[in-house]
């Protein structure tokens, strides 16, 4: 997809100066008759620069963030998957001209879900954000740009987005919840609830915050 993002520099001003045509402090016109003067003014015209940028973003190959297991069993193996396709980051190629020494590529991330083709933002209490706080998901990432390089007369990067599980499933070091759960007995304890009982209530709940959401990244060039 292309996106056409304009600098706040793009506008030129033009100056205009022009020498006094008329000398003032006089009390009145003074007419010679058969005298004539020409005065000859200058004018100043500062140089117009397009530096209209063009974003390219390419999204092939980028696959949708999946919150899914890593694998169809692991350690005790009492919980199991017919799904193993999680993947938590996507890489976006970004391709920008006219970008100048004083320019900067920047990237936010918001989540949300579609209206019809607008894009309404999570509250705390929807969505990915509600998945946050319930402890399922981490929060938001931070788009990473990389310091990117020049190719003729473009300028190439990428920005990373790289999310992760949350806190419920293993706390300062979250894992995958294949991992977590299975590192237990279905009987033992997790709180007031079996791992079994968690692993069944967690697991529904993550698809209940989750079902409908997309992320919006904005990428934005400027001085």
């Amino acid at each position: 997809m292309k996106l056409r993002k304009k600098s706040g520099l793009i506008s030129a001003v033009i100056a205009l100066s022009c020498a006094s045509l008329v000398s003032v402090g006089f009390a009145s016109w003074v007419i010679s008759q058969g005298d004539s003067e020409v005065v000859q003014g200058t004018i100043l015209v500062d140089d117009v620069s397009d530096q209209t940028h063009e974003l390219t973003v390419d999204s092939s190959g980028v696959s949708p963030i999946a919150f899914k297991a890593n694998a169809a069993t692991a350690g005790k193996g009492w919980l199991t998957s017919t799904d193993t396709g999680v993947n938590l980051s996507a890489v976006y190629n970004i391709t920008v001209t006219n970008l100048d020494s004083s320019s900067k590529i920047t990237a936010s991330l918001e989540s949300g879900h579609m209206d019809g083709t607008t894009f309404v933002k999570d509250t705390s209490s929807t969505g990915y954000l509600k998945a946050n706080a319930d402890g399922l998901v981490g929060d938001l990432p931070t788009p990473v740009v990389a310091e990117g390089s020049a190719q003729g007369t473009s300028w190439k990067t990428t920005v990373t987005l790289t999310f992760t599980w949350g806190s419920h499933f293993g706390g300062e070091s979250p894992m995958n919840p294949m991992d977590f759960y299975n590192a237990y007995e279905a009987d033992a304890m997790y709180g007031s609830k079996t791992y079994a009982q968690d692993a069944s209530d967690s697991l529904n709940l993550l698809k209940t915050d989750l079902t409908g959401v997309v992320y919006q990244l904005t990428i934005n060039v400027a001085a």
